[in-house]
């Protein structure tokens, strides 16, 4: 565990996989926060409302191992949904003021924890791939074999 995070020093994957994973736990957490009664229902029929839940928890613990990995398809893919989130939050928060209202300060936030996600993520996608280490960390041992 201390290697991995000693890795966020160098590696913009595992700043990409701990960025994610912060905004994971936040995005988790304000759900926890608004869940009420109206929303302890059954959709569709058949799918129980804490399955909904149970799959946030589990992305959040899985997508940063693939991130930390270097799987760049996963993190733009991502990246762009984080980006999608932080822009609505913003437009509608924003929304919320030009109407006289009081937006939440956990939302304002969570938008903030958002950005700051998108802008490590994207730098992992756009880095380097032979500083990066994509793939496997064990792959690269950081020598130049073309000299």
């Amino acid at each position: 565990m201390v290697g991995w995070l000693a890795r966020t020093r160098t590696d913009p994957w595992a700043r990409a996989a701990v960025a994610y994973l912060i905004y994971g736990v936040v995005y988790l957490v304000g759900a926890i926060m608004e869940l009420d009664p109206a929303r302890q229902r059954m959709f569709w029929g058949f799918v129980p409302w804490w399955l909904f839940y149970a799959l946030g928890a589990a992305f959040i613990l899985t997508f940063p191992i693939y991130i930390s990995r270097g799987v760049r398809w996963l993190t733009t893919l991502l990246c762009l949904g984080v980006t999608i989130k932080a822009l609505y939050l913003f437009y509608s928060h924003g929304r919320m003021l030009s109407r006289g209202e009081t937006p939440s300060l956990y939302n304002w936030f969570f938008a903030c924890v958002a950005s700051g996600a998108v802008v490590v993520m994207f730098k992992a996608v756009n880095s380097d791939p032979l500083i990066a280490g994509e793939g496997s960390p064990e792959a690269h041992t950081g020598h130049d074999d073309a000299n």
